[in-house]
């Protein structure tokens, strides 16, 4: 499912979008279990381009291992996905 990037290349295309007129990134927790969401958060901290965008995430799946099951506790997976 996730195959690694290179964070500095994947900062970089992020910031090459917003650049771009893009105003929409579409991440989730099961992106690399929640590593995306990290990277795009560190993506917008450079410049302070938060103010710039909409976040859309998804919630709702754990992940145990390989295997996701769902989460009955949607607000906790919104918390998380929030903080990165």
């Amino acid at each position: 499912m996730w195959g690694g990037t290179d964070v500095r290349s994947a900062i970089h295309t992020i910031q090459a979008a917003l650049d771009r007129g893009i105003t929409l990134i579409d991440t989730a927790p099961a992106y690399g279990f929640g590593r995306a969401e990290e990277i795009v958060g560190k993506a917008l901290a450079i410049g302070h381009r938060r103010d710039r965008v909409l976040i859309a995430t998804k919630c709702g799946l754990e992940w145990h291992g390989t295997e996701s099951t769902a989460m009955p506790h949607r607000c906790a997976s919104a918390r998380k996905s929030k903080s990165r």
